[in-house]
């Protein structure tokens, strides 16, 4: 496995070191690898942030959640990305419409 060029492997993840870390500056430790080291690479959401793949909200940087579950609980993570953060429901967001208001959403609000 050198990632570098086998398509079942990320292209951000080479020699074992994920180049993703140095856009995004967080990444769970947590089921990672199984994106990184496989075909579910493309679903990632750190991958589709990197490479602009699909829709991302365009709060998805400021955003407190997008930063926090990715920490702790990435399973959920990719569910909450994908439904909302990486696609055109993000008008649906809970956070994404306090936001557009003006206001700040409380930490702990969730996008559903």
């Amino acid at each position: 496995m050198n990632g570098d060029n086998d398509h079942n492997y990320c292209p951000l993840f080479v020699k074992y070191a994920r180049k993703c870390i140095d856009n995004i500056q967080m990444v769970s430790e947590v089921d990672t690898i199984n994106f990184c080291a496989g075909g579910l690479y493309k679903e990632c959401p750190f991958y589709r942030v990197v490479n602009k793949v699909g829709d991302v909200c365009e709060m998805v940087d400021i955003c407190v959640i997008y930063k926090d579950i990715s920490r702790s609980n990435f399973k959920k993570f990719i569910g909450i990305t994908n439904r909302f953060c990486f696609s055109t429901n993000n008008v649906n967001c809970k956070r994404y419409q306090v936001k557009r208001r003006g206001e700040t959403p409380p930490p702990d609000l969730m996008p559903e």
